[in-house]
């Protein structure tokens, strides 16, 4: 599968001359070029490749534009039986009678969100709070006093 992927994209690739503009990088110059774009130029010509298609793959007879290959005739096409003023009908009908769960709905809606989003600059504030906590610096100004001997024994003491 990754081989004909590979040679489907090659074909693609060959088969287009590509421009690529990458607009203007330098930012107050006199020399404006405007916005980056890609231009992409078929090398394909349009009526030779169809006569190609037409012998390769049709045996030599152009059937593209007849009717036998529409896939139904006009007179199996089906419309909608339902005009567009009774569509509208319908729906604000079913507006009409479902009103009070589209409202329940809605305020649902909007407090759920309120709520989330108080939640949520709550437990940020709360989590910005304990980290400036956190923070303190471990060390200590030069100025400062020292702090007062810890009376640490050494551990290879037999005592």
């Amino acid at each position: 599968m990754q081989q004909l992927t590979f040679l489907f994209l090659r074909r693609i690739v060959r088969n287009f001359y590509t421009l690529f503009d990458y607009g203007n990088f330098i930012e107050d110059s006199s020399n404006d070029r405007g916005d980056p774009y890609v231009q992409l130029l078929s090398v394909t010509n349009a009526s030779a490749a169809r006569a190609d298609f037409i012998n390769v793959r049709m045996g030599g007879v152009d059937m593209t534009s007849s009717s036998s290959q529409t896939l139904l005739p006009a007179s199996q096409e089906s419309h909608s039986p339902i005009s567009a003023a009774e569509k509208k009908q319908h729906i604000e009908g079913a507006v009409e009678r479902n009103w009070p769960y589209i409202l329940l709905g809605c305020i649902a809606f909007v407090l759920i969100t309120l709520g989330s989003c108080i939640y949520a600059c709550c437990c940020r504030k709360r989590r910005r709070n304990k980290s400036l906590a956190s923070t303190k610096n471990p060390y200590q100004a030069i100025y400062d006093p020292a702090p007062p001997p810890m009376h640490m024994r050494p551990l290879n003491t037999g005592a």
